[in-house]
């Protein structure tokens, strides 16, 4: 596993790179979190969409793709982690 296939697959859904490194607890955890933040992304889009408050979706879409981002990184800095350390190679 390389880092940069953990971070590919990072980017596809949240926790894959991480699962795929074998790390099974951390990468379920941020799959559900994925599936809880994109039903909080639609709730919000649903309730506050057509209101004056619709910017609290908007808000909510741009934090979800924050944290997609850190979780593709936090995956990637474990496969470097990994590969100094030679517990896996590239």
């Amino acid at each position: 596993m390389t880092e940069a296939r953990a971070l590919r697959l990072a980017l596809l859904a949240w926790g894959l790179g991480d699962l795929a490194l074998g790390r099974r607890a951390i990468g379920l955890a941020w799959m559900a979190a994925e599936v809880a933040a994109i039903a909080g992304v639609v709730f919000l889009t649903l309730t506050f969409g057509d209101t004056s408050w619709y910017l609290l979706p908007f808000l909510a879409g741009a934090a979800f793709l924050a944290l997609w981002a850190t979780q593709a990184t936090f995956a990637y800095r474990a496969a470097q982690a990994q590969v100094t350390n030679g517990e896996i190679t590239g």
